[in-house]
């Protein structure tokens, strides 16, 4: 009978034996009982338009995870991004800030009071550092008497005063060297050149080919001097005391510090190596044993027909050449492509 009575209608489209009031709280029962069944909806609005379906909500809110969390993966490498483009910049800006604090001097006398241990030489942009401080003259209070026999003291020198003493860190470059011609009228052979750069291709090699009158010139133009041959050794040594290498321990090192004979380890050249390509000394003085033979102020002996070079040069093998003590001279005349220099001051107190 209710059956009968649900599908049959009136004219208006009512069900005979239901009101319209009794459907609209029929069809609110049944949208409650949908919204008690899905409980992850986030509600129903009945209005003009009727439900809003949760699928929908569901769709929009995903969307908004998903957004928010590629907005916070984009923030993420946006904040390791600025970092490492901070650290970049501190990097650079220390590199070119220890270049920058470096003293530039000029003559002997701008030493005076310096308290550096390293400088920028002005005339040939050269890095030089302080191998010797300098040393008053010293004293001491020796015990004697005076001719009535009674006991006094009184100071005996002990030793001279010796000057502060600063050696280019590298050896003459090309680069250096060419500045040296551009502004003087010293005479270099321009076939020189072609077998310059067979050996020193680019300005940062050694300048090779040089006599002892080229290096003395150059040496005078920058406002230096060539070292002594016992300046030279002193500054060799680094601060190492009974060593026969200007390094710590034995030959085996010899290719970190190095370039002699062939190749191995640090030692990637043939001929000439580009200066400062291999480590240190004590004082921070590049290439005192290797690359090429340098240029000293003495002659090698009382003949005077020859003047010292030291330090040995990329052609050498055994490593014996490169000792410390080792010697070796040329007529002041002669330059050859194992042949450079390096220059040195002397300050004062």
């Amino acid at each position: 009978m209710d059956c009968m009575i649900w599908q049959a209608t009136c004219g208006n489209g009512v069900p005979i034996g239901m009101t319209k009031t009794t459907i609209k709280t029929r069809r609110l029962r049944i949208l409650l009982g949908r919204v008690q069944a899905h409980p992850g909806c986030c509600g129903v609005v009945v209005g003009m338009g009727g439900v809003q379906d949760c699928k929908a909500k569901k769709s929009q809110e995903s969307q908004k995870q998903v957004h928010y969390d590629y907005k916070n993966r984009l923030e993420d490498m946006m904040r390791k991004f600025s970092w490492t483009l901070l650290v970049l910049v501190l990097v650079a800006f220390s590199i070119y800030a220890e270049d920058e604090k470096l003293l530039v001097v000029g003559s002997t006398k701008e030493l005076k009071g310096v308290t550096a241990k390293k400088i920028i030489w002005k005339k040939d942009g050269a890095q030089m550092v302080l191998v010797r401080p300098y040393t008053p003259v010293r004293y001491e209070e020796k015990k004697t008497y005076d001719r009535f026999g009674k006991p006094s003291t009184k100071k005996v020198k002990v030793s001279d005063s010796l000057p502060s003493l600063w050696f280019d860190t590298t050896e003459v470059t090309v680069a250096q060297f060419k500045k040296f011609l551009a502004e003087t009228n010293h005479p270099f052979d321009g076939d020189l050149w072609a077998k310059v750069y067979k050996y020193s291709p680019t300005e940062k090699y050694p300048m090779i080919y040089v006599n002892w009158h080229d290096a003395t010139a150059y040496a005078k133009w920058a406002r230096k001097r060539l070292p002594t041959e016992k300046e030279w050794e002193f500054a060799a040594r680094g601060g190492l005391k009974n060593k026969e290498y200007p390094w710590k321990y034995n030959e085996s090192l010899a290719r970190d510090y190095a370039n002699y004979y062939g190749r191995d380890g640090k030692d990637k050249w043939e001929d000439c190596a580009p200066v400062g390509s291999f480590k240190p000394n004590g004082y921070g003085l590049f290439d005192m044993a290797g690359n090429v033979w340098e240029w000293c102020q003495d002659w090698y002996d009382s003949d005077e027909d020859a003047r010292v070079l030291r330090g040995g040069h990329w052609r050498n093998s055994p490593t014996s050449y490169l000792r410390v003590a080792n010697r070796n001279c040329n007529s002041p005349r002669n330059g050859d492509n194992s042949y450079g220099f390096r220059c040195c001051v002397s300050g004062s107190n």
